[in-house]
């Protein structure tokens, strides 16, 4: 990001600094009528308008130029939620993913269904921030700590690159954090003083309450499969699978509790439907599933 912008950006968070909080009706609402104008008010003039392929994982940054940059626009302004304690990004179910840029030259490409709260505070004393879902964070070396907190972990870096999933309507919920370089140091906020330290390729999970598992070396691929479409879970509850793959999608899908609640290990690292991942969780666990005026249905056969 440009010197220019990030003053910008900064100008914009001190300006919003008494604006009232927005509602989530109000928020649903907003990206429905952006929606809209985005299907109806394409301009003509090349480049070739959106398809819905594109705009899934359409990333908010300024790098678009011509007919896109109207469109881009609208686009960054609704994930800025201002309120008195700082800005919310939020990437709605059925959108892949979407790219924040922060102030300070960090990036974070946040999931879908995710949600990113950063402190008015940031860049004052610590640069923090809170998840709630799935992000991975390229974060710019400064001798100010960035600090990445959610529902069960604090993760403490100064410039590295890692994978945060903290989704705490997860079954059996917790934070598990996957180093690709760098260093990052991670804490229970219950626990704080056990610290866990992590090297490139390591990975720790904080349940709540608890504090981090030791280092394990995992599959880098694996932990950031997300960002390219796939899905990688281990030993995970089905329910998880599920819920992640609606909120990719935007769609409902149906499955008795003993089919949520059993474990399956799944790996894919693209994909470009809701099908093909519900086909390699049906042929890897077992079942079957078909479509219905809803959505989908999960079955055993």
């Amino acid at each position: 990001m440009a010197p220019a912008e990030r003053a910008s950006l900064l100008e914009a968070w001190i300006l919003a600094g008494d604006a009232e909080p927005v509602p989530a009706a109000a928020r649903a609402r907003a990206w429905a009528a952006l929606e809209r104008q985005i299907s109806t008010d394409r301009p003509s003039a090349s480049p070739a308008p959106l398809r819905p392929a594109v705009l899934r994982s359409l990333r908010l940054v300024p790098v678009f130029r011509y007919a896109a940059a109207a469109v881009l626009v609208a686009l960054l302004a609704v994930p800025f939620v201002l309120d008195r304690q700082g800005i919310e990004y939020r990437t709605p179910d059925g959108v892949a993913s979407t790219l924040v840029q922060l102030p300070d030259g960090s990036e974070v490409e946040l999931g879908a269904g995710s949600t990113l709260e950063v402190s008015r505070t940031f860049g004052e004393a610590t640069r923090s921030v809170r998840l709630d879902g799935e992000a991975f964070f390229d974060v710019s070396r400064q001798d100010m700590p960035f600090v990445v907190e959610t529902f069960s972990a604090r993760v403490e870096v100064l410039g590295t690159a890692f994978n945060v999933r903290a989704r705490q309507d997860d079954v059996q919920a917790v934070t598990a954090v996957n180093l690709e370089r760098g260093s990052v140091r991670v804490v229970s906020p219950d626990v704080p003083q056990v610290a866990v330290r992590l090297r490139p390729g390591e990975s720790t999970i904080v349940a709540p309450e608890a504090v981090p598992t030791a280092p394990v070396t995992g599959d880098a691929n694996a932990a950031s499969a997300w960002r390219s479409g796939g899905l990688a879970f281990s030993n995970a509850p089905i329910s998880n699978v599920l819920d992640e793959i609606e909120r990719r999608y935007g769609v409902r899908i149906d499955a008795p509790d003993d089919i949520r609640l059993a474990r399956v290990s799944l790996f894919r690292h693209s994909a470009t439907t809701a099908e093909e991942l519900l086909g390699d969780l049906a042929d890897t666990a077992g079942l079957r599933f078909r479509r219905t005026a809803q959505g989908y249905e999960i079955f055993v056969p």
